[in-house]
């Protein structure tokens, strides 16, 4: 059985990045398996943390064997190459000790601010998943039509 935690919006508010590692760096020592957090972007100014990825970097970094997740990455948000790339980076470096959650995402304001159609989400998703799946798998990778476009690649 694995325990995990997750839900800590409240405290990345605070704006204290040290006192929030440190919740972090306890867990890892006493014995928690993994940790999760979600993606919020561009309507949420005042998130202290808009990039799992980059927050999981950094606590990757300063644990021994707690695992981090997203609980969602928006996947219509990213290219999917560029994800798969940045995620193949993180689980190199960490040894294998991120999990990442996919999902659609609804916000119309972040969806807004980077002019994505809201009707365009579930084709983003479905593409996104199946591109970055096949990348991070080490398959040849190739989109035509739909909102990627590129030629194949390893």
């Amino acid at each position: 059985m694995r325990i995990d935690i997750a839900g800590w919006t409240r405290e990345a508010m605070a704006g204290d990045h040290q006192a929030f590692r440190a919740i972090f760096e306890s867990a890892d020592r006493w014995g928690f398996d993994g940790a999760w957090f979600s993606e919020f972007r561009l309507p949420q100014s005042d998130w202290q943390y808009p990039s799992p990825l980059l927050l999981a970097s950094a606590l990757l970094a300063r644990t021994e064997r707690l695992r981090v997740g997203t609980a969602v990455l928006v996947l219509p948000l990213h290219h999917p190459l560029m994800l798969a790339e940045e995620i193949a980076q993180l689980d190199f470096q960490s040894g294998g000790r991120i999990d990442i959650g996919l999902g659609r995402g609804t916000e119309p304001a972040s969806l807004a601010s980077l002019e994505i159609a809201a009707d365009s989400t579930r084709e983003r998703f479905e593409s996104g998943a199946r591109i970055l799946r096949n990348a991070l798998r080490g398959d040849t990778v190739a989109a035509s039509g739909g909102p990627w476009s590129f030629a194949p690649r390893k």
